[in-house]
C-alpha cells in the first residue's frame, strides 16, 4: 500500500513486526446517509471531532454498539510494554485471572534497567 490513511495504519504493519501475529480488530457502524465529512463545518475547515450539532446522525443510527468477543478463543499472550510498572504487571495479571483467560502476561522483551521510564519519557516530550 502507498500513501498515508487511517486504514492502512490499522490494518498493515511492517515485515519486521509478522512474528508477532497481533491481532486487529475494528468494529465500526457508521451512518451510511452522511459520508465521512461530518467534522466538516460550513467553511470546510476540518473539526478533530464530528460536529454533531451540524451533521447530526440520523435516529434510527445508534450512539454506541456492544459486540461480544470471545477474548479466550483469540488471546494466546498478553506482552506489555517496556515502560509498563509492577504496579501495572500486577493489575494485568489479575484481570487475566479475573476473566479467566489461558494465558501468559510478560514483560515486553525490551524491557531494561537502562530504559527510560514513562515519567522520564514524558519529562522528555514536554
Amino acid at each position: 500500500m502507498t500513501g498515508y490513511n487511517l486504514i492502512r495504519f490499522l490494518y498493515t504493519k511492517r515485515r519486521c513486526f509478522v512474528k508477532e501475529q497481533e491481532p486487529r480488530v475494528v468494529l465500526q457502524c457508521y451512518d451510511p446517509m452522511a459520508g465521512g465529512n461530518r467534522h466538516y463545518d460550513l467553511n470546510n475547515f476540518v473539526h478533530r471531532e464530528p460536529l454533531d450539532e451540524l451533521n447530526p446522525l440520523h435516529e434510527w443510527v445508534h450512539e454506541c454498539k456492544r459486540r461480544r468477543i470471545d477474548l479466550k478463543a483469540l488471546v494466546t499472550e498478553v506482552r506489555l510494554s517496556p515502560s509498563a510498572s509492577n504496579q501495572e504487571l500486577d493489575e494485568v495479571n489479575l484481570w487475566v485471572k479475573t476473566k479467566n483467560i489461558p494465558c501468559t502476561v510478560t514483560q515486553s522483551d525490551l524491557t531494561s534497567p537502562l530504559a527510560p521510564t514513562l515519567d522520564e519519557l514524558r519529562k522528555i516530550g514536554g
